[in-house]
């Protein structure tokens, strides 16, 4: 069985680190926007940093799932709590102390049909031993999304982890004003993008973007990114595994985020073992 959905899913998700695109309209002249690229993403990490929690929306396009998309907010600990959808399949997700939970028998219909069309048996298998249940053991499968990361210090530090920058126009993002800077995705598992960030304080990070191939390599860690930092395909130039455009908004800094870890749950290896 090839949990190429969970894992690839997941991982899209969590590996921040290096989405830095689209061009924008002309600058103007004063605040962030008379700054330099570097001075503007050092503006943004002390900001960002200064928060504990933070609402993330996800979306990309897959080439084995198709539509991904996740709606989650992440509490001063970087536990996870909300849910997505792969296609139509929708899902509720919980990242906490370094485990992640899933719910959705949609979800792990597809997941399990490996791309194809879900035979009863599959059908059966959910149904029978999944139901309901939140899903745990996906990171004794070797997911490397149990490093949650989302909290916004360690945004901050993925913030100084970049290719060559540059500045772009303004343009505003869920009506805040923001200033892009442009990534070249040039360094060791960079992508070309960029990331947008609040020209009114607090300079806070608002969108990342992300297309094209993965450079190879492996992401440089700083501090809390660590945590984030995903391995590279080689050889260079080849693109990441189902890697499409990509788009993560953040907002809600410093809202108050509750995450509970679940206890009606389901361990995923026990679930092709017989009694």
């Amino acid at each position: 069985m090839r949990w190429a959905h969970p894992l690839a899913l997941l991982a899209f998700f969590m590996a921040g680190c290096n989405l830095p695109g689209q061009s924008t309209g002309g600058i103007a002249i004063g605040g962030e926007e008379s700054k330099t690229a570097d001075q503007v993403i050092a503006d943004a990490r002390k900001d960002t940093g200064g928060f504990k929690t933070v609402h993330v929306t996800f979306s990309t396009i897959s080439k084995d799932a198709g539509s991904i998309s996740f709606d989650v907010s992440s509490d001063e600990n970087g536990n996870v709590t909300g849910g997505g959808a792969t296609g139509d399949a929708k899902f509720d997700i919980v990242i906490i102390d370094g485990k992640t939970y899933i719910k959705g028998q949609a979800f792990w219909v597809k997941v399990f049909a490996n791309g194809g069309t879900p035979d009863p048996s599959v059908q059966a298998l959910v149904q029978s031993k999944i139901g309901d249940h939140w899903v745990s053991g996906l990171d004794s499968l070797g997911d490397s999304t149990t490093r949650s990361g989302l909290s916004p210090p360690a945004l901050a530090d993925c913030l100084g982890v970049h290719g060559t920058l540059s500045k772009g126009g303004t343009q505003t993002i869920n009506g805040k004003k923001a200033i892009e800077v442009q990534d070249k995705g040039d360094s060791p598992g960079g992508r070309a993008g960029s990331r947008f960030i609040a020209v009114d304080s607090p300079h806070v990070l608002l969108r990342q973007t992300a297309t094209g191939p993965t450079t190879a390599g492996s992401s440089p860690t700083t501090g809390k990114c660590a945590a984030l930092a995903t391995p590279a395909p080689a050889p260079s130039g080849s693109p990441a595994p189902d890697a499409g455009p990509v788009t993560i908004d953040y907002g809600d800094y410093g809202k108050p985020v509750s995450v509970t870890k679940p206890t009606d749950t389901v361990d995923l290896p026990s679930l092709f073992t017989t009694q």
